[in-house]
């Protein structure tokens, strides 16, 4: 048996294993920032409603 290098059976590609640079490129990092930016679109969406519903009742 001649000796492989270490990560050649574990049924990955080699290019998988080289580290990336850039790290929005992770699917973790960009869930994150996919998760803050949803948050902060449904909290602006609840302000424009609760606003429009204060001056709906504030017209009448």
């Amino acid at each position: 048996m001649s000796p492989q290098h270490p990560g050649a059976n574990d049924g990955r590609p080699v290019s998988q294993k080289v580290p990336q640079k850039r790290p929005w490129c992770q699917p973790v990092v960009f869930d994150q920032t996919c998760r803050q930016l949803i948050s902060r679109l449904l909290i602006f969406w609840h302000y424009i409603h609760i606003f429009e519903y204060i001056k709906n009742m504030s017209m009448t």
